[in-house]
């Protein structure tokens, strides 16, 4: 209740704001002066035990106002905060999707006369391109929401791309970042076991008609499938959003989860979502690089350069 008034008050003008600060101060000294009347004819009267429950209604009356009022100032202030957070994440986000940006433009001034040479190079690199994006991610959720000085109470996240594999058609991560700077554990057991990822929320995606973004806000859920022992000790909320290409064909998944349960909330779809998506679009551009590579690979078709007189402009 506390939480939809505190957001209902939010959406309305800051003079409606001020006016129901005002009204619960008001409340309180008029609801004082009543009783202080009252308390002062009791005294009068020299009925003391009638002043005692006064007293008990007066001390229990002003403690419940004030302790509303200080809720909902409380967590309407935790709003304000919480929104300045997203879009102070939000910009992280799009800076730090610029700065990969930046480094693949740099790469292509410094081509010299074997342009298609360089250019295909360039798309070479979209792996490591896709990592740095995932990366990022992982470094904005790790900065914004994982710090703390207690370590019992810093959130560890993990952030993946989960794609099938050119080489063997089964679902694979070919980029990853957390918090130790390893591998996932589950591509050590791909090794022997390449449909490891058969049974994954990603997996599930690939077979769904209309790819969606799926949250799992508790791990402990029998429906949320473990890959190996004991890991849902280690993955407590996980957030799985598709990475589409234009025309809404599913090139792979962008994966974050966290050791602690319900960071990763339904209530907050929207949020993740762009957030998400900031990463996912140019991960996808990335993507279909890489098929196109392979697509010549695999045709053995030679690239040709047309003449500059086609250029646009």
């Amino acid at each position: 209740m506390i939480d939809k008034f505190s957001k209902w008050l939010l959406r309305r003008s800051p003079g409606t704001r001020i006016f129901f600060a005002a009204l619960s101060n008001a409340a309180v000294f008029y609801f004082a002066a009543f009783l202080s009347h009252s308390v002062s004819s009791t005294l009068a009267q020299q009925k003391y035990w009638k002043f005692g429950i006064h007293a008990f209604i007066f001390v229990l009356s002003i403690a419940v106002v004030w302790l509303i009022a200080k809720l909902v100032h409380q967590r309407y202030r935790a709003i304000i905060e919480g929104a300045e957070l997203k879009r102070v994440v939000t910009l992280d986000s799009y800076q730090k999707c610029d700065s990969v940006t930046v480094q693949e433009a740099e790469s292509l001034s410094a081509c010299g006369k074997d342009l298609p040479g360089c250019v295909v190079n360039n798309w070479r690199g979209a792996c490591e391109r896709i990592q740095q994006y995932v990366q990022s991610a992982y470094s904005v959720l790790a900065t914004s929401y994982g710090r703390s000085s207690i370590t019992e109470n810093r959130i560890d996240f993990e952030v993946t791309f989960m794609t099938k594999s050119l080489r063997d058609g089964k679902v694979t991560i070919p980029a990853s970042a957390n918090r130790d700077g390893r591998k996932p554990r589950t591509m050590q057991l791909r090794e022997s076991n390449p449909d490891i990822y058969e049974q994954s929320v990603t997996a599930q995606i690939y077979r769904a008609e209309s790819p969606r973004m799926i949250i799992t806000t508790d791990t402990s859920d029998p429906q949320y499938a473990s890959l190996y022992p004991d890991q849902k000790l280690r993955i407590r909320s996980a957030i799985v959003h598709p990475v589409l290409s234009p025309d809404h064909k599913l090139l792979g998944t962008l994966v974050a989860h966290c050791d602690r349960v319900r960071f990763f909330k339904n209530e907050d779809e929207k949020y993740w979502h762009d957030f998400l998506e900031i990463f996912s679009k140019r991960i996808a551009v990335e993507v279909m690089r890489l098929h196109v590579l392979h697509q010549l690979r695999t045709s053995n078709q030679p690239i040709e350069c047309r003449d500059p007189s086609d250029a646009p402009f």
